[in-house]
């Protein structure tokens, strides 16, 4: 009989995981103030608990990339032509939905300088968006990615080189 006290579930138990909500999906977005939050519908619960959240407490980044690739498909089927062409090389892409840019950034594809003579990096993220950021931004979210760009592109010199050089 002690065997079957291990098998043993406590309904309380049961009931306290079925209350339990996960978010079904992203509705819209909003800034308040700086902070990017989203309106959230819940699975398995009516419209009127649809709910504002910080942007921060959303990890699911399959939920992200799909409401920010709608949002984009949207956007761009009501804008003119014209307009659309100037965005095809670097969509706009919100790093505030992004928890660890070292994970999520698929490709630094290049490093310039904009107008005012700073250095910006071009970013591909995994989603498939592209945006552009100040190299120092970039330095301080995504130094891992930032040292594997550096590694690629720069030419060391060994030795022999150094007699060469002068």
């Amino acid at each position: 009989m002690s065997e079957l006290k291990n098998f043993i579930v406590n309904d309380n138990e049961i009931e306290e995981e079925k209350d339990e909500n996960y978010p079904e999906i992203i509705l819209n977005h909003k800034y308040d103030g700086k902070q990017l939050a989203y309106l959230i519908k819940w699975d398995n619960l009516s419209e009127s608990y649809n709910s504002w959240e910080n942007a921060q407490t959303i990890n699911d980044t399959v939920m992200l990339s799909t409401y920010w690739n709608e949002w984009k498909r949207k956007r761009d089927s009501l804008e003119h032509p014209s307009a659309r062409i100037k965005r095809t090389c670097y969509a706009y892409a919100d790093p505030n939905i992004l928890i660890d840019w070292n994970e999520e950034i698929d490709e630094i594809e290049s490093i310039r300088h904009n107008d005012s003579g700073q250095l910006v990096s071009y970013v591909l993220w995994k989603s498939g968006l592209r945006s552009v950021h100040l190299l120092d931004e970039l330095h301080e979210k995504a130094p891992k990615k930032m040292c594997k760009w550096y590694s690629s592109h720069l030419r060391f010199l060994d030795n022999k080189d150094l007699h060469n050089w002068h």
